[in-house]
């Protein structure tokens, strides 16, 4: 091969230098310089690209294609992010926070919207307030799962990546309208409350076809949008936050009023 083919950054290449990227981004501040050193000794053909994107770029999709095999290795011990704010236009790979909407057991969610011009959609930005090896790995796994899930009750997941700064991040659908719970404070007839629950009912059941649990069902993860329509939220969160794919870990990732008496 000539000099330049040696150069080039080729597709396996820059499968490569993601999966490096991802391990850089998932390390804490002080563990990344002794990390680029020894990219450095070891893959100096991959370093330049390396250095490049992770100077010029903090946040990674993990549903994109180039990125499937990504964060094998992890790192050795990782513990739960100091909590993060973002600021309005502050960006997350093609996503621009607009304004923050709310704060949860999972961490800030903030009202967002596509800001690299490839089309126009407001979406919620959900960041998880958690930070561990694998972390990556297990959110792929998890958004694989969710990207099967398309039912109108359910609100429909759009990307999800790790940032620098922000850590893990969820975007999901923008569903204008009211929380489950401020709808009933409204006290709705009994007959258009028995339809949501149909609703809700519904949108659960198409999930379990699917072999996907909710885990965490509690009136502020529903929401009537302004057509009335149910739209179901968080699905495969409470597996986020339980860390090991299960909701046995503990009651962190579930509202204990709202849990099934055996979780």
């Amino acid at each position: 091969m000539d000099k330049k083919g040696l150069n080039r950054l080729t597709a396996t290449r820059r499968r490569a230098v993601d999966r490096l990227l991802v391990e850089y981004l998932e390390l804490e501040d002080r563990q990344r310089d002794g990390f680029l050193r020894g990219c450095k000794a070891r893959w100096p053909r991959l370093y330049r690209w390396l250095e490049e994107l992770a100077a010029g770029s903090n946040t990674v999709s993990l549903l994109d294609e180039a990125v499937v095999d990504l964060a094998r290795r992890g790192v050795e011990s990782m513990t739960d992010a100091r909590p993060v704010h973002l600021m309005p236009g502050q960006r997350l790979g093609p996503w621009e926070v607009l304004e923050p909407v709310g704060e949860g057991g999972m961490g800030m969610v903030y009202r967002g919207q596509r800001a690299d011009g490839a089309f126009e959609m407001t979406v919620a930005i959900k960041l998880l307030r958690l930070r561990r090896a694998g972390l990556s790995r297990q959110l792929q796994e998890e958004s694989r799962h969710l990207a099967r899930l398309n039912h109108p009750g359910v609100t429909r997941l759009l990307d999800a990546g790790l940032d620098q700064d922000g850590g893990p991040f969820l975007v999901m659908e923008w569903v204008q309208g009211h929380d489950l719970q401020v709808w009933l404070d409204e006290d709705p007839p009994m007959e258009r409350r028995l339809e949501v629950f149909f609703g809700i009912c519904e949108a659960v059941a198409h999930a379990h076809r699917r072999m996907m649990v909710h885990g965490d069902i509690k009136p502020g993860n529903v929401r009537l949008n302004e057509e009335g329509q149910v739209k179901l939220m968080d699905f495969g969160v409470a597996r986020l936050l339980s860390g090991d794919g299960t909701f046995t870990k503990g009651l962190e990732a579930l509202t204990p009023s709202f849990a099934a008496p055996e979780q």
